[in-house]
Formats: C-alpha cells, structure tokens, sequence
C-alpha cells in the first residue's frame, strides 16, 4: 500500500483546502466525538487528546504499542460555546475525529465501535479537569459512529467555512503523530 503523504503550509487554509486535506487520508471507519464536560481551553484540550490517544494505543495495542502499527486518523478542534447562568458566554473546545480501519477492530461494525467506545471510556476515566470534574461526562461525552460517507472530511472543519481562514496548525492533527516518545 502506497503511503499517502499530505503536503500543506502550516497557517491558514481554505474550507475547501482544509477538506482536502483531510480526505487525503481516507477511507476512515469510525467518527469520534469527544466533548469535554467543562469549557475547555484550546491548550488544554490539545494535551489531553495527547494523553487520550497515547493512552488509547497502549490500551488497543498492549504494552509494545509503541513497536506497532499505530491507530491512524485525524483530529479535528472545534470550538464551542457554554452558557452560563445570565448571559455570561464562555469558549470551550472538543474534538472531531475519523479513525482509519485497523487490524484490532473486529470486522463486526457494531462490536468495533462498542470495543472503541468502551476502550476510549476506559482510558479516560480518572483524567480530570483543571477544575477537578471528570473530563467526559459518562453518557454523552465520548460517541463513536461509522462513517457513512466522504461528507465526514468537510464536517469536520466546517468552522473553517466562517470567513476567516482556518489555521490549520492549531486545529488539525494526525493521531498517529500525537504520542511523543
């Protein structure tokens, strides 16, 4: 299998650049959703994705993770906003993410996403916030769905679509180059 190499500037990008990008690395299987319980600052949810995902490939791949062909995909930050009481209005973030197919999923869609959902849980139970609550809440903070179709790649940089160019380094990441070693 030929090795599929993304070639960009890191700064800004287009929607339709950042799309691209982001399709380059298909096909994915599974779409990931990681939505932190309090607001979040881009900082801080750019370490613990680090940490989620190192975690994530000790736990699917066993201790010689590192030796290993690593779970592939991208990472997508996208901004949200909490609203407190009153009209106080606090920016947070979470992440999108399309896991390419690996030899460690079954072929099963739903046992693959039930084992990736209950591996993803498992690494991040006890991760807690800078205020001290759990990271994720428990029912709703972590989903994972199959990709139905290509649209996925425009999905998950459609705020790049607000106007102003996306800065593609500090929103898009490759999963597989996440863990420092």
């Amino acid at each position: 299998m030929k090795e599929k190499t993304v070639s960009y500037s890191r700064g800004r990008v287009t929607y339709e650049e950042a799309t691209s990008i982001v399709a380059q690395y298909a096909p994915f299987r599974f779409f990931v959703t990681l939505t932190f319980r309090r607001p979040t600052s881009k900082r801080e949810g750019n370490a613990y994705l680090k940490a989620i995902v190192k975690r994530l490939h000790r736990t699917i791949l066993g201790s010689r993770w590192r030796q290993r062909v690593r779970i592939e995909g991208v990472a997508s930050l996208e901004t949200t906003v909490y609203r407190r009481q009153g009209s106080k209005i606090v920016q947070g973030c979470h992440f999108h993410l399309l896991v390419k197919d690996h030899p460690v999923f079954a072929e099963d869609e739903v046992a693959a996403r039930r084992a990736l959902k209950k591996a993803l849980m498992k690494v991040t139970r006890g991760m807690k916030h800078s205020s001290v609550t759990e990271l994720f809440h428990k029912k709703s903070g972590v989903r994972v769905d199959p990709v139905r179709d290509a649209a996925i790649c425009g999905y998950i940089v459609k705020e790049a679509r607000n106007g102003d160019a996306w800065d593609i380094s500090e929103r898009l990441f490759l999963i597989e180059r996440l863990p420092e070693d």
